[in-house]
């Protein structure tokens, strides 16, 4: 039987294809283009593009910490910081942790800023200190310098500056805040603080006692926290308000002495803290001890002649002048100082000795004096010398009245209080010299006159207005105020 094939036909299927499909199958393709694209990026592009960023930013916080290396920081834990950090960060960069190492960098820059930030802020709030008075020879060497250089009235001094004085020589340096520090002859201080924080207003004031002696007076704390202060190598004393004390350094023994004359003061030697109170000795030894406390005697009490009198004769040498002084009940002598300055480094007459209280003195020539006495016991200890009264000595330049017993009008207004601060004011007679409480007050021409008064002393207050003419006829009144005590 013959065979039949059947020829064989090329058949082709078809289907159909949506274009949601399509638009599917693209948008996967995409999504797996860019995982592999950012997967290729992140292994290798970007993370070079990091370790760049990271060593910007590592570069960045040594930049500000060089820049407070410049400011000579005190405290070494402010450089530091910043560069335990940025260690850290180029640590972390070898790793190839660039991440840690960005994050570390940027702390470190950040701990940088805010550390300029109040370097700033302390120098913009530091304040200056000024010779307000000087006696023979007295020197000065800015911070960082080698030379001494001559010192002056007004010349600026700064914490870090080094004052010396020589052998009959004084210096008078007053803060900002009026604490007065007293440099007495053959000694080396250091200004160590002069500072107002501006958001506290705390005001810190404070001078390194190297060798010699220093005096100090203390202001009215303008808030609790403020002080006054003085250091040696051993001891550290801070003043109460409105005291005055006196510290001695001798550096071959470094042994420290107190005084406390008027008010308080807390004194701090390594562990050991004490408060010495008014007319008070205390010694401290090189091992930090308190190795004697003692008791003052209480310096005398001027009486005349008044602050700022002034005398008027045709010859004033032969002009014969009283000085009276209070009794000290302990004492058995006294010692006056008389001087053409009120440091007293080279006093112009000494008289040492007096049993009584008072002395009669002449051959003075025409000029300014200012005088002050210490008392002494019978054992030779002695006190402090009292605040100085001054006075003048003028020459007869016109006509006095012959006879002339009137002492000057004085019309004193009721003063007005303005916390502390009072202003006086009222009208006297034109050339007169004026005094409220022992400050010298200016006259106009038409005899008026108006200043502030500051006290400190918180309750009742004496004021002393006295009026004298060219012919030494004075007129007192007397006007009472009151501080309040808050």
């Amino acid at each position: 039987m013959q065979k039949k094939y059947k020829s064989a036909r090329l058949g082709i299927d078809w289907f159909t294809v949506t274009y949601k499909s399509l638009i599917i199958w693209s948008i996967v393709i995409c999504i797996i283009l860019v995982v592999a694209g950012y997967f290729i990026y992140t292994n290798f592009y970007a993370k070079e593009n990091l370790s760049r960023v990271a060593l910007k930013e590592i570069s960045k916080a040594e930049g500000l910490i060089n820049k407070i290396r410049k400011w000579e920081p005190k405290r070494k834990d402010l450089v530091e910081g910043p560069m335990v950090l940025v260690a850290q960060a180029r640590d972390a960069h070898r790793q190839r942790k660039f991440e840690e190492s960005i994050a570390l960098a940027q702390e470190s820059q950040s701990l940088s800023s805010q550390t300029l930030k109040e370097l700033e802020a302390e120098e913009s709030s530091e304040r200056q200190a000024y010779f307000t008075a000087l006696e023979g020879d007295v020197r000065m060497r800015p911070r960082g310098e080698v030379e001494w250089l001559p010192s002056k009235i007004r010349m600026t001094l700064k914490p870090g500056d080094m004052v010396k004085t020589g052998v009959s020589s004084s210096a008078q340096i007053m803060f900002f805040d009026g604490t007065t520090y007293v440099i007495e002859a053959n000694s080396l201080i250091v200004i160590q603080e002069s500072f107002e924080d501006p958001f506290s207003n705390e005001r810190r004031v404070s001078v390194k006692l190297d060798s010699g002696k220093v005096d100090l007076s203390s202001p009215r704390k303008n808030v609790p926290t403020s002080a006054s202060a003085i250091t040696s190598s051993t001891t550290r004393a801070v003043l109460g308000e409105t005291s005055r004390a006196a510290m001695s350094f001798e550096p071959q023994l470094k042994e420290t002495v107190l005084e406390v004359y008027n008010g308080s003061a807390e004194v701090s030697t390594g562990k050991n803290k004490l408060t010495v109170g008014s007319l008070e000795k205390v010694t401290i030894d090189d091992k930090h001890q308190f190795s004697s406390r003692g008791k003052l005697l209480p310096s005398p009490q001027l009486i005349v002649p008044v602050y700022d009198r002034q005398f008027i004769d045709k010859d004033p040498e032969k002009l014969n002048l009283t000085f009276t002084w209070e009794e000290v009940s302990e004492a058995a002598e006294y010692i006056m100082q008389i001087s053409k300055s009120s440091l007293f480094a080279n006093p112009y007459l000494i008289r040492a000795h007096m049993k009584r209280n008072s002395i009669n003195l002449d051959g003075f020539a025409e000029g300014t004096y200012y005088w002050r006495v210490a008392a002494v016991r019978p054992n030779g200890e002695q006190s402090s010398f009292s605040n100085y009264y001054k006075f003048r000595l003028k020459s007869l330049i016109r006509k006095i009245q012959s006879g002339d017993t009137t002492p000057p009008h004085l019309d004193v207004d009721e003063p007005i209080a303005f916390g502390n601060i009072f202003l006086i004011s009222g009208k006297t007679e034109p050339g007169v010299l004026l005094t409220v409480s022992n400050q010298r007050i200016d006259v106009e021409n038409d005899g008026s006159f108006k200043d502030f008064i500051t006290l400190y002393k918180e309750g009742r207050n004496e004021l002393i207005i006295i009026a004298q003419d060219p012919s030494g006829n004075i007129e007192v009144i007397k006007k009472v105020v009151y501080v309040e005590v808050y």
